[in-house]
């Protein structure tokens, strides 16, 4: 009787955590997810292409999918390694889809090849190789802070932050130009100098959940181990200065194309949008 129950159980528990991605069967199937459940956007650009000429047959080749719950939320995740664009389709549930590229740059100039899923892992992970970096280097991401991020197995403990002060410069275009600095009292001063939603020199404070998440991410990041420069081979995109004084040093990290490393990408989302959320004070 217990073992009848327990089947019972994990019957209605698969069943209940089961989601529209976990019926796709062919890349049709996909199609048609795309279009009606995500982004119409798909309708005239399908990732997969059932009528490629060339047929990648490695496990992990080009124009195939795979479903992986990456975020652990129970629901199952749409990995695309389509023969345009590399994009992951999460689940939020209640029928709320959310992609993520792991192309990135200006026009997803960065292409991503992939390499290996490691699905028995947790956090699961996902080894690329990025064309804007050494062929020997292969990055293991996992989803973690909302994001795709490096893995790092052994976060410092040891991080005593003071400031970060953050400055972009202009580009090809209307890029925001702006200084930003916060301090360890979650005080942070707002210079807006162009192509913000405003202009001239504000103060206000983070609030504290967004402030905890940015040191929880600093923690992550393994700032000592990351290169003060980082520059895209091509032109008129933006450069970020970024410059953290934590246990007593200054780390300074110069960036031109904001792609330095996918966890240094999350770091800059985060202060960006910051100048939106925070409630200015001149």
């Amino acid at each position: 009787m217990k073992t009848l129950s327990f089947i019972l159980l994990l019957f209605f528990s698969t069943t209940c955590f089961a989601n529209d991605i976990d019926k796709l069967q062919t890349n049709e199937d996909v199609y048609n997810f795309l279009v009606k459940k995500v982004s119409r956007k798909f309708k005239d650009n399908p990732p997969l292409d059932d009528s490629a000429k060339t047929i990648d047959t490695a496990k992990y080749g080009r124009n195939k999918f795979f479903k992986v719950d990456l975020d652990n939320n129970g629901l199952t995740d749409l990995i695309i390694y389509g023969l345009r664009n590399f994009l992951v389709v999460f689940d939020n549930g209640k029928k709320d889809y959310v992609i993520r590229y792991l192309d990135r740059g200006t026009f997803l100039s960065n292409t991503a090849t992939l390499i290996s899923i490691d699905t028995l892992s947790f956090p699961k992970q996902i080894i690329i190789q990025q064309s804007e970096k050494s062929k020997q280097q292969i990055d293991t991401l996992i989803f973690k802070f909302n994001s795709f991020i490096e893995y790092n197995p052994k976060p410092t403990t040891d991080f005593a932050f003071n400031k970060i002060k953050f400055k972009t410069d202009q580009c090809f275009g209307e890029c925001p130009i702006f200084e930003l600095t916060i301090n360890s009292d979650r005080t942070a001063t707002y210079k807006a100098i162009r192509f913000n939603e405003e202009t001239g020199n504000f103060k206000g404070t983070i609030p504290t959940k967004e402030f905890d998440e940015l040191i929880s991410l600093l923690k992550y990041l393994q700032l000592e181990k990351l290169n003060n420069e980082y520059a895209v081979n091509w032109t008129d995109d933006q450069t970020v200065t970024t410059e953290i004084e934590f246990n007593g040093k200054t780390k300074v990290i110069s960036d031109y194309g904001k792609i330095g490393t996918f966890g240094l990408s999350r770091l800059y989302s985060k202060l960006f949008y910051w100048c939106k959320l925070i409630e200015w004070t001149e």
